[in-house]
């Protein structure tokens, strides 16, 4: 349970591109996803993010919009803090894979969470994930 999530992109599935994205941050509890609050934001710190493909379609429950980070390498990784402005409670992570480009699907991450966007409690470290090629799929 956090109000804070920050899931930090260490690795992308071809490190030849810039940029990753992603279209959908699923957390669940107990096997049913969970939704995030109404009035929760979604920052990319330090990311480069085109128009239209914001760190916000993250959590927008819409598999068709996402976010692109096209500072990746530039940075050595990609940060999402989402702030749900109320605790949250999950006790599983997915992502759904942007619609192009299979290179930029993110294999190597941290997710953390936090009560108050400044001590951060590691729950999950992924490295060289193996993601499928289809586009949209968990």
């Amino acid at each position: 349970t956090a109000q804070y999530i920050r899931w930090t992109i260490n690795e992308i599935k071809n490190n030849s591109y810039s940029i990753t994205q992603a279209s959908e941050i699923i957390l669940s509890l107990n096997g049913s996803p969970v939704s995030f609050n109404g009035g929760a934001s979604v920052t990319n710190p330090d990311g480069v993010n085109p128009p239209g493909e914001g760190p916000g379609n993250l959590i927008d429950t819409d598999t068709e919009t996402k976010w692109t980070d096209t500072a990746f390498s530039e940075n050595g990784q990609s940060v999402i803090v989402i702030d749900n402005t109320e605790p949250i409670n999950f006790d599983s992570f997915q992502y759904v894979t942007g619609n192009d480009e299979p290179g930029r699907d993110p294999i190597s991450w941290t997710l953390e969470i936090s009560d108050d966007n400044i001590n951060w409690n590691t729950v999950m470290v992924v490295n060289n994930a193996t993601i499928t090629n289809d586009r949209n799929t968990i």
